[in-house]
């Protein structure tokens, strides 16, 4: 279950990755936490059901997201499943709401979940608190709906990043999401669009007034989970986060906010990041030479660098630094799972690269500008 204890949440994308990881981390690391979420509307009805089935034995729970979020968009760009889930099909989920928190709790028990998310707006798109005040009726629709007897059910919510960041609009949001006695929360911060690539999150403000919320709501009975974060939600575990999520592209590693899209690509070649733990943020695999001689260094020991060490140009494997970068998400979830003092350990890893971003400095590597841990700086104020 997802409440029982700190955990991280793979997001799944596309492919047997998350299937390959699931498998590996159970058999080489059981005690570890890790759930598996994947995002209802992106896949056909059929394929989620033999996805979370298939991810069972190997996952503490999985979720089944409704991803709601994705009703700010026309109907065409909601998602390949969108003619599966009868949800996902309506046009006004605010006129419809008794019909809109049905098809999406039905959705979610049809993919077989026990655990259910209730449907939620983006608070802070329209300049006004309606979105804010159809979430709290969805929620509280779904809190007495008979899909939810027997069920675990997690409130959604969302705001944007302008929401979190200002004291007066994220207090006057907190006074109504805690009149939802006990419910669960299961949070997304919405980010701007235009943040593209690897790069960790770094609005040093939203990022204080999302560990501010999450306070405020634990204080009030209300645990919360955060199913789209990226390591910005890894710092928010000492404070009343249970768990974090990511996948692997960058959108995965926050919200971004949902913007039409007419497909195709740019026809370039894909970046090869690496995640490195020392810097807590992704760098170039051909810089990976020069900071392996940085003062300090440390090798990976994760099974996949140990195994196959990260090898630039044509020698290097994306499954294998994809794995690398969800083995230290789940590691640094227990770490602070086992962690007596919670706050501190995250501090200390926090405090540790930026110390270690300083030695690379002093020794003069020259590195792609988005491989800078610009975060670091942001993140050490927050968890001070």
């Amino acid at each position: 279950m997802p409440l029982s204890d700190i955990s991280f949440v793979a997001l799944h994308q596309n492919g047997t990755l998350l299937d390959d990881f699931l498998a590996d981390l159970a058999s080489q690391r059981p005690a570890w936490r890790v759930g598996a979420a994947l995002r209802l509307p992106r896949h056909r009805l059929g394929y989620c059901v033999e996805k979370l089935d298939s991810w069972q034995p190997n996952a503490a729970y999985g979720l089944a997201d409704p991803e709601t979020r994705l009703m700010l968009l026309p109907y065409r760009n909601r998602g390949r499943g969108r003619d599966d889930h009868a949800y996902v099909q309506e046009s006004d989920p605010a006129a419809n709401r008794s019909r809109f928190v049905t098809q999406t709790l039905r959705a979610q028990a049809a993919a077989g979940r026990d655990v259910l998310i209730s449907p939620w707006l983006i608070y802070g798109t329209s300049g006004n608190k309606r979105e804010l005040q159809v979430t709290l009726d969805l929620a509280a629709r779904a809190q007495v709906h008979p899909l939810t007897e027997g069920r675990t059910l997690l409130a959604g919510f969302e705001a944007t990043e302008a929401i979190f960041a200002d004291k007066a609009q994220r207090d006057a949001m907190l006074d109504e999401i805690t009149e939802l006695e006990g419910a669960p929360i299961y949070l997304r911060m919405t980010t701007p669009a235009t943040l593209t690539g690897r790069r960790q999150y770094d609005n040093e403000h939203a990022i204080a007034g999302l560990r501010a919320a999450i306070e405020a709501l634990s204080e009030n009975g209300h645990p919360v989970l955060l199913p789209q974060t990226g390591l910005a939600g890894w710092l928010m575990l000492p404070y009343g986060g249970l768990c974090f999520g990511a996948g692997i592209p960058g959108t995965l590693q926050r919200s971004p906010m949902p913007v039409a899209s007419s497909g195709g690509g740019g026809g370039q070649p894909p970046l090869q990041w690496y995640f490195e733990p020392q810097l807590l943020g992704f760098v170039r695999a051909d810089e990976l030479g020069d900071l392996a001689r940085v003062a300090g260094a440390t090798t990976c020991d994760c099974p996949y660098c140990t195994a196959r060490p990260p090898a630039p140009g044509a020698g290097f494997d994306p499954s294998s630094a994809d794995k690398h970068f969800l083995w230290w998400c789940v590691r640094l979830a227990d770490e602070v799972r086992q962690a007596t003092d919670r706050a501190a350990t995250v501090r200390r890893r926090v405090e540790a690269a930026e110390q270690h971003w300083r030695a690379v400095q002093r020794a003069g590597v020259v590195r792609d500008d988005r491989s800078q841990p610009t975060h670091l700086g942001a993140w050490t104020r927050v968890v001070a």
